[in-house]
């Protein structure tokens, strides 16, 4: 599991929350799933889902979004870094009504 990492996100009650897990599935919803790691938030989850929709690479099976890089990753280092960096280069665009996570990988890694 990509667990050494620190998640500085602050949002909202109620905003619907992007995340991803290990595998690199990104998922929307309200509360962020044991194992997710958070990747944005905004109060209309339309816009939410509208807006990482055209920036997440789209698997096989319809409907399917996946952090690039992550579902190769070898490792879960390799894995953080990638999802690290799909954050950034999604956020280099800010939004008003989206919050980013910030993470950044740990020391002890």
């Amino acid at each position: 599991m990509m667990n050494n990492y620190t998640d500085t996100a602050i949002h909202a009650k109620n905003n619907t929350l992007a995340y991803c897990f290990r595998d690199g599935v990104i998922g929307f919803a309200e509360k962020l799933p044991e194992g997710a790691i958070e990747i944005a938030s905004c109060i209309n989850k339309k816009r939410l889902y509208e807006f990482i929709n055209v920036r997440a690479r789209h698997g096989y099976k319809q409907g399917v979004l996946l952090v690039p890089g992550v579902p190769e990753a070898k490792t879960d280092n390799e894995a953080l870094s990638a999802l690290i960096d799909f954050i950034n280069w999604i956020s280099s665009k800010p939004r008003p009504d989206i919050t980013f996570s910030i993470l950044e990988a740990s020391e002890d890694d």
